[in-house]
C-alpha cells in the first residue's frame, strides 16, 4: 500500500509518497493454502514528473499491471506524448488523459483475473471491488499562476466518476490518497468508521432516526474538534515539513501496530512551483531562491 500527501499552497504544490510496496499472493505450505503479505520491498517510486512540466504524479493503490510497474508505464505515458504537446494541457486535460491510458491497460491486465477470481464478467465486477489503483495530479495549467489539484481513480471504470478535481487554483489544503487513518486521525481527531458505529449504537439505542437537523448538528460538533491549519501564506518549506509529517504518521503507524509495515521506507518528496517545475527535495529541506 501506500501514503500519498499533496499540499496546495500559494506559491506551489507539495507531493511527497512512501517507498513501500507489498507483494501478495498465496503460500502453498504442508498446513494448507495462506494468502496474505508474502513481502514489503522498500525504495520504490511512487512520486513522476513528466517532462520538463510544471506537474507531479503520486501514485497510490496497485504497485503493478501484470509484470510492469506503474513506474514503467508513466514513463511509457511521458514518451507516447510529446512536450511541445503537453504544454497546452491543462491539469484536468492531462489527469483526463492518464485515466484513458491506464484504464486501457488495467481492464487488458487484470479484467481477466478479476472475473475468474469473482466468477463473474469483469464489467459486472461492482467498481469497490476492484483493486485499487489511483493517482494525484497537480501543477500549473498553462497560464495559470496558482496550482491545482485532481484526483484519477483508475478502477472507477467511467471516466466522468473517475477523474475528480480536488482542489481548484486558490483553494489551498492538504489531500491523500492509499492508507491514510493515522493523517485522518490527526487531523480530525477521531476514526469515520468508529465514529459511524457509535452513532448508530446511540440512534438505535434510543430508538431515534437520524434527521437532517440532527446530522447537521454532529457535523457542527465534529468540525469543532478538527485541527485547523492557517493554508492561506504557508511558505513552501513548511508545506515540506507538513507533508514529512503526514508521510511519517503512516509510516510509524504500520511500523508499531498488528500487520506489515505496508508503509514504509524512504518517502519522495518534490515541489512543483509554476516557473521552476518539479523539483525534488533532499534532506527534508527546499530551498526557495533560484539556482
Amino acid at each position: 500500500m501506500t501514503i500519498a500527501v499533496a499540499c496546495c499552497l500559494a506559491d506551489g504544490i507539495i507531493m511527497g509518497a512512501d517507498s513501500a510496496i507489498t507483494i501478495t499472493g498465496v503460500l502453498e505450505t504442508p498446513e494448507g493454502r495462506h494468502a496474505g503479505v508474502l513481502k514489503v520491498y522498500n525504495d520504490a517510486d511512487k512520486l513522476f514528473s513528466l517532462h520538463d512540466l510544471p506537474v507531479g504524479i503520486v501514485t497510490f493503490g496497485l504497485a503493478s499491471l501484470g509484470k510492469r510497474t506503474v513506474q514503467s508505464y508513466i514513463r511509457e505515458f511521458e514518451h507516447s506524448n510529446k512536450e511541445s504537446n503537453m504544454e497546452s494541457w491543462s491539469i484536468e486535460k492531462l489527469s483526463r488523459e492518464l485515466w484513458r491510458f491506464f484504464e486501457t491497460r488495467y481492464r487488458e491486465e487484470l479484467g481477466k483475473t478479476v472475473a475468474l477470481d469473482s466468477g463473474i464478467p469483469y464489467s459486472e465486477v461492482e467498481p469497490a471491488e476492484l483493486p485499487i489503483l489511483g493517482f494525484m495530479v497537480g501543477g500549473f495549467g498553462p497560464e495559470e499562476h496558482l496550482p491545482e489539484l485532481w484526483e484519477v481513480i483508475i478502477n472507477s471504470r467511467e471516466e466522468d466518476k473517475g477523474v475528480t478535481q480536488k482542489r481548484e487554483p486558490g483553494n489551498f489544503g492538504s489531500d491523500w490518497g492509499g492508507q491514510i487513518e493515522g493523517v485522518i486521525r490527526f487531523h480530525k481527531g477521531f476514526s469515520f468508521p468508529g465514529l459511524q458505529e457509535i452513532i448508530t449504537a446511540i440512534l438505535k439505542h434510543h430508538n431515534l432516526e437520524m434527521t437532517s437537523s440532527l446530522n447537521e448538528e454532529i457535523i457542527q460538533i465534529i468540525r469543532s474538534v478538527e485541527y485547523m491549519i492557517p493554508w492561506d501564506g504557508m511558505p513552501l518549506q513548511q508545506g515540506v515539513d507538513y507533508v514529512k509529517f503526514c508521510l511519517d504518521i503512516m509510516i510509524n503507524q504500520t511500523k508499531f501496530v498488528v500487520g506489515a509495515p505496508t508503509c514504509g521506507g524512504n518517502v519522495r518528496i518534490a515541489v512543483i512551483r509554476q516557473n521552476e517545475g518539479f523539483r525534488s527535495v533532499a534532506d527534508n529541506n527546499f530551498e526557495v531562491r533560484r539556482i
